[in-house]
C-alpha cells in the first residue's frame, strides 16, 4: 500500500473518532477502514498468557461487518430452527470498542426487522459513544430513504463524513492494481477481522 494511506489510516485511528466513507465503488473506502482497524489491533495490549502464548480478548478487537451479509445472517436469524443467533450478532456489534460497517447501500431489500437491527445497533453506539467506520457506495441522503431519519441521523451526529471520488481502483484497464493482481491482498487487510 502507499504510505500516504498507511499514514492517513493511522492519523484517523489515533483521532478516536467515527467516520463515513462515501463515494463510487473501488475508490480505497474498504481498505483505508480496514487499515483502520489493524491499527488499533495492533495497538492492542495482550492480557493474558495461556496455553499459546499471549492472548487478546475477541470482545476488545475491531469488529469488520460485511453488511449485505450480515443483513443475510439477520433474516435469517428470524426463522425457526436457523440455527442463527440473532443476539450473539447484535451482541458482538454493541461490545466491540471499534465496530466498522462496510458496504451500507440503500439496495432495496431491507426488511423492517433488518432495519429495527441495525436501528438498535447504531443507536447504542451513538448513546454511549462507541466508535464506528461506516463505508457506503451512496450519499447519507440515499441511505436515509432505505434506512430512516433517525438511524441516518445518528451517523451523522456521531461521524466524520469523507467523500471519496474517482475511478474504480479494481479495474483500472491494464494499469497496475493497487493490491497487486488477482488473489492478492494487502499487508493492512489481514489479521484483526472477525466474522460471524
Amino acid at each position: 500500500f502507499e504510505w500516504p494511506m498507511l499514514a492517513t489510516a493511522a492519523d484517523m485511528a489515533e483521532s478516536k473518532k467515527s467516520f463515513v466513507f462515501e463515494g463510487p465503488t473501488g475508490t480505497l473506502k474498504t481498505a483505508l477502514a480496514f487499515c483502520i482497524g489493524r491499527h488499533e489491533a495492533e495497538k492492542m495490549e495482550p492480557e493474558s498468557f495461556g496455553e499459546f502464548g499471549w492472548t487478546i480478548r475477541n470482545e476488545d478487537l475491531p469488529l469488520f461487518v460485511n453488511v449485505p451479509e450480515f443483513m443475510m445472517r439477520l433474516r435469517a436469524s428470524n426463522r425457526w430452527g436457523s440455527g442463527v443467533d440473532e443476539h450473539s450478532l447484535i451482541g458482538e456489534c454493541l461490545s466491540t470498542p471499534l465496530l466498522i460497517l462496510d458496504d451500507l447501500s440503500a439496495q432495496g431489500n431491507v426488511t423492517d426487522f433488518v432495519r429495527q437491527e441495525l436501528y438498535i445497533i447504531i443507536d447504542y453506539r451513538y448513546r454511549n459513544r462507541r466508535r464506528m467506520i461506516v463505508t457506503s457506495n451512496v450519499t447519507m441522503q440515499k441511505l436515509a430513504a432505505e434506512f430512516g431519519d433517525p438511524l441516518i441521523s445518528r451517523i451523522r451526529g456521531m461521524c466524520e463524513i469523507h467523500s471519496f471520488s474517482g475511478r474504480d481502483r479494481r479495474v483500472l484497464g491494464g494499469k497496475k492494481k493497487p493490491f497487486g493482481g488477482e488473489g492478492s491482498t494487502p499487508a493492512c487487510l489481514l489479521s484483526f477481522t472477525t466474522s460471524f
